[in-house]
């Protein structure tokens, strides 16, 4: 089972809406790595990234190429609702970074 590459988000919804609200500056991402949550979600290859925004200093959970949940101040702030499969990457996410 292959796994997926990393793709540079192109749709960030909540995410971007910060952005456009004026509060942060022109995201910029890097991969720190990629999520492992156990379970073999669509045979094992679901899409979930933890990547650095690195102009505003903040860490991310990618879901396939969406920003879904991000560490505000030590808290994991999630950006929606979304599948199970991503609410279980958001939990290891928190548990993990937050």
């Amino acid at each position: 089972m292959a796994k997926h590459t990393w793709s540079y988000p192109y749709e960030t919804g909540e995410y971007r809406k910060i952005f456009e609200a004026g509060m942060m500056k022109e995201p910029h991402f890097e991969l720190v790595e990629e999520l492992d949550v156990g379970r073999g979600s669509f045979n094992g290859a679901g899409q979930a990234w933890v990547v650095r925004d690195t102009a505003n200093g903040l860490t991310c959970l990618q879901s396939y190429r969406t920003i879904v949940s991000v560490m505000l101040g030590g808290h994991v702030r999630h950006l929606g609702k979304w599948t199970r499969t991503t609410s279980r990457h958001q939990c290891r996410f928190g548990c993990r970074f937050g």
